[in-house]
């Protein structure tokens, strides 16, 4: 398991190669991209209404929700154009990244459609609209790191890795003479 968390930590190298470019992708895509949900709310309380009743409104007529899909389609449109990288591991990431954002995509969609449906003032789903609004923004983010194909490790060089590995426990064996209860090896 802990290689598995180690494997899907191997993108992340791509944002700390360029953190700026990630900061103002990031800032730009989700300030832009939730105006329509932040906007109303600046005019609510400049009016000096109820930004509550306006937060159920805006979340009940899907701005959330079509946000949501707006940024995970082109997270999903990224890593399918993903250039290079012939490791099948960083493959099987980018695959299992994009699985996720459509089954957000699509969970987004049902919540949009179910609210559109709904004739009565209760809304149930907008605290989970919310929060897939919110693992939205945390999957794109990630999605992200695909961009570029630049931190997947070659064939090459996870064999010449794994062969310094190899190496240095044959080292560390040779060096080592009893087994620390001191019995000889």
């Amino acid at each position: 398991m802990r290689e598995f968390l180690k494997k899907l930590g191997e993108p992340f190298a791509s944002i700390k190669a360029n953190p700026l470019q990630f900061a103002v992708w990031w800032i730009v895509a989700n300030v832009v991209g939730l105006a329509g949900f932040w906007l109303p709310l600046g005019v609510q309380w400049y009016r000096g209404g109820a930004a509550s009743l306006t937060i159920v409104d805006l979340v009940a007529s899907g701005s959330l929700a079509t946000f949501s899909i707006v940024i995970l389609a082109d997270g999903i449109a990224t890593s399918l154009a993903t250039v290079g990288g012939l490791n099948p591991t960083a493959a099987g990431i980018r695959g299992l990244a994009g699985a996720l954002a459509l089954l957000v995509v699509v969970i987004q969609g049902v919540i949009l459609s179910a609210g559109m449906s709904l004739t009565s003032e209760d809304h149930p789903h907008i605290w989970v609209s919310i929060g897939l609004t919110l693992s939205a923004i945390i999957l794109a983010s990630y999605l992200y790191c695909f961009r570029s194909s630049e931190w997947e490790k070659s064939v090459e060089q996870i064999k010449e890795q794994e062969d310094k590995e190899v190496g240095d426990l044959g080292a560390s064996a040779a060096e080592k003479t009893d087994d620390g209860a001191g019995a000889q090896l």
